[in-house]
């Protein structure tokens, strides 16, 4: 994070900036090979889950659409709800998944 991004988040959060005071920036780098489709999915498959779990659920996730390759959102209206179901996603999940999707269309 740049100094500048720095200043702005602790001016405008204050709650924010005490945090980044105390614990320092964040150091997370974004993965730029992925969509920002994926990543908010693959968000959405880690909620309230064990990272393993959530690999899991998302191999079969992927494995609905073939290829082996990560979905296009376009590819989510050719599987219903059911599928999603069955891979191990929740029906507050299956629906952030297909919100995600019709946002990112």
């Amino acid at each position: 994070m740049t100094p500048e991004v720095l200043r702005f988040l602790t001016k405008a959060d204050r709650d924010l900036g005490r945090v980044i005071d105390r614990i320092g920036p964040c150091t997370l780098e974004p993965n730029v090979r992925r969509a920002p489709f994926e990543s908010l999915v693959r968000a959405v498959a880690h909620q309230q889950l064990h990272g393993t779990a959530a690999g899991r659920i998302l191999d079969r996730f992927r494995a609905l659409f073939g290829r082996g390759r990560f979905p296009a959102p376009a590819a989510l209206a050719k599987v219903t709800d059911e599928a999603l179901r069955g891979v191990g996603f929740s029906n507050a999940k299956v629906a952030a998944i297909r919100d995600i999707a019709e946002k990112a269309l």
